[in-house]
């Protein structure tokens, strides 16, 4: 699975931060340029387990 990147004109990192917040669900990153990145979620399986 891709990462996704968007960007978002002006974006602080005050407000980068409660991006985060309000999405723990995702995995975000900023970049320096100020692109917001969308990762993947890490699954690890082994065997009948798997870890989300």
């Amino acid at each position: 699975m891709n990462a996704i990147a968007l960007k978002i004109p002006r974006l602080t990192l005050a407000e980068f931060v409660e991006l985060c917040q309000v999405n723990q669900n995702l995995r975000l990153e900023m970049t320096a340029t100020g692109e917001v990145i969308i990762m993947p979620q890490l699954i690890l399986g082994r065997g009948s387990k798997t870890l989300v």
